[in-house]
């Protein structure tokens, strides 16, 4: 155990429940993790894998993540990635996984909640994690905008990092919520073939 688990003990995304140790979730809670992941093809003609629809326990349990501290959440939420990509990836080789940086919004509070979770995942599926995007300004909150204002909203919101390094790479981008797909879609022209999300 650690000091980081003293603070913020291990509990159940879904509940809340005290488990001990870090597990996806409790027992309980369990046959919220047996819906098989699937992939999407959005709108914009892109491709993700799902490990859920955003909605119910799923969804409180991101928007307690990202918005009201329960940090611990990072562990279950790279578990059950790593094991969707394990079962759902297992043809594809990736040489790098990425994220969706934090974003800036107009209240200019930022926190990176997607880069440590796929950090974790890299780990736990022994591939290696790197920054490669990064948000050239300050953008209005996705969820309260309409379809059309979702995709204007994040144009041209994201640039490489490291042009050099992306160039001939495979490469898995991750984020936490896909709804019209706009955000993964401002991030397409950087990657020279679609990835899952």
């Amino acid at each position: 155990m650690t000091f980081f688990d003293i603070l913020f003990p291990p509990r159940c995304p879904y509940c809340g429940a005290l488990t001990g140790r870090v597990y996806e979730s409790c027992g309980e809670c369990k046959e919220l993790l047996d819906a098989e992941p699937h992939m999407k093809k959005l709108k914009t003609g892109t491709k993700c894998l799902s490990v859920f629809e955003y909605g119910g326990a799923y969804r409180t349990a991101v928007l307690n993540y990202k918005y009201h501290g329960c940090r611990q959440y990072c562990k279950p939420f790279a578990i059950t990635m790593s094991r969707a990509i394990s079962n759902n990836l297992s043809d594809m080789k990736f040489d790098v996984y990425t994220s969706v940086p934090a974003r800036f919004d107009i209240t200019g509070s930022r926190f990176d909640h997607v880069k440590p979770i796929a950090r974790r995942a890299a780990q736990l599926c022994g591939s290696r994690y790197k920054s490669l995007l990064s948000q050239t300004h300050a953008k209005e909150f996705q969820h309260s905008l309409g379809a059309k204002e979702r995709l204007e909203n994040v144009r041209g919101l994201y640039k490489v990092t490291d042009t050099d390094f992306v160039k001939g790479k495979s490469i898995l981008l991750f984020d936490d919520i896909v709804t019209t797909g706009a955000t993964l879609n401002a991030g397409k022209p950087f990657f020279t073939r679609e990835s899952p999300d």
